[in-house]
């Protein structure tokens, strides 16, 4: 086997990582890795591996007609992917290690689709990267007449390339996440919303930082073992499992309410298609329809200084004192302060003292007064 010359490597390298900030340019890495083996028809495509939706986003070497005819029918009998599925990322698999030839030559797939472009039976690929329930795949086949020559030569062509596909990948991937939060923030109130996409099923297919914040905090959503979006309180959850129902039957969904914290809660359905140039179903797994989540932390600067008016609390006493009327506790406050526990418990004590209540219920029941 042929290993690539050091200005080969850089260059395919080069080309690789430039397309991880253009993702238009990933045809361009296509092409030059079949400048080295030119009988390869070279793809990548990604699968829902329960959906069994493909998404065919860059080739070169194939006829349109068969990638039509593929997409539409030939991918749901498509015999490597169960091996190539289930392989980890980075592993590259000759098409033989994926079906074997026996079983291949007798089905339908063969007969009907590799056959007729000239037999291509050879070649191989690898897994960049999977998300969820998507996984996108990297491969190419080769004809069945160009085996003894070609073959060898692709698989170590992919294997020399595969630690620079998957990191340009991931690379992506982020960005595309980093394009996606900051399209939703433009068009968010102000402030750092919380901000998710869920599928149909309401399993997360993306959350920003301060989804991940709320989640860990459990007190007004939480995520299930599945990766599925919950609301913490009923009324909320039957809300949103009603607009997931409806994402399958209704042209347009939405809902505007409040948590009992305080927090406002905007769904709405959602197209991956918003971003140009990213392709969000490729890069972040999403499909067609999704929905959109944006939970809102009110802005308490006008009731904090309420608070300190009317109770005579100071500034920081009175900002306690509205995030545990939001339910937040102690320790919580703490670390959202960047603070010690002993300085919220001591500040604490001091608003019981200034407000004249004896506990924290009647703190908060007196905060709730005002500031509604």
């Amino acid at each position: 086997m042929r290993e690539l010359s050091i200005n080969d490597y850089q260059s395919l390298t080069s080309a690789i990582f430039s397309a991880a900030v253009d993702p238009h340019r990933w045809s361009d890495v296509l092409a030059a890795m079949s400048a080295h083996v030119p009988s390869a028809c070279i793809q990548i495509w990604a699968q829902n591996l329960r959906r069994d939706e493909p998404l065919i986003a860059c080739t070169h070497g194939y006829d349109a007609h068969w990638l039509d005819l593929f997409a539409r029918h030939y991918h749901t009998i498509y015999l490597w992917a169960p091996a190539l599925t289930s392989a980890p990322a980075g592993e590259v698999l000759y098409a033989q290690e994926m079906c074997a030839e026996e079983v291949l030559l007798k089905s339908e797939f063969y007969a009907d689709w590799v056959l007729p472009q000239g037999d291509l039976r050879a070649g191989g690929g690898g897994v960049l990267a999977q998300t969820g329930d998507a996984i996108c795949l990297f491969g190419a086949n080769i004809p069945n007449a160009m085996r003894d020559r070609d073959e060898d030569r692709w698989i170590n062509l992919v294997r020399q390339m595969m630690p620079a596909l998957n990191q340009s990948w991931a690379i992506s991937q982020m960005l595309a996440s980093g394009a996606l939060e900051r399209a939703l923030l433009a068009g968010a109130d102000k402030g750092d919303p919380a901000l998710l996409v869920l599928e149909q099923t309401g399993r997360i297919t993306f959350r920003n930082k301060m989804a991940d914040a709320l989640i860990l905090n459990g007190q007004d959503v939480r995520c299930d073992m599945r990766d599925k979006f919950h609301f913490c309180e009923p009324e909320a959850e039957n809300r949103l499992q009603a607009l997931l129902r409806s994402l399958r039957t209704g042209p347009h969904v939405g809902a505007h309410f409040d948590l009992p914290g305080g927090r406002t809660v905007r769904l709405a359905r959602f197209d991956p298609d918003i971003l140009d140039g990213w392709d969000l179903r490729l890069f972040l797994g999403m499909r067609v329809p999704s929905l959109l989540v944006v939970i809102s932390t009110p802005d308490h600067a006008e009731d904090a200084g309420r608070l300190s008016d009317q109770l005579g609390l100071t500034r920081a006493e009175a900002e306690i004192g509205l995030a545990l009327a939001q339910g937040a506790s102690p320790t919580e406050i703490a670390e959202s302060r960047s603070v010690s526990i002993h300085t919220i418990r001591n500040q604490i004590k001091s608003a019981l003292s200034k407000t004249g209540s004896a506990s924290r219920t009647q703190l908060v029941a007196q905060i709730v007064r005002i500031i509604r």
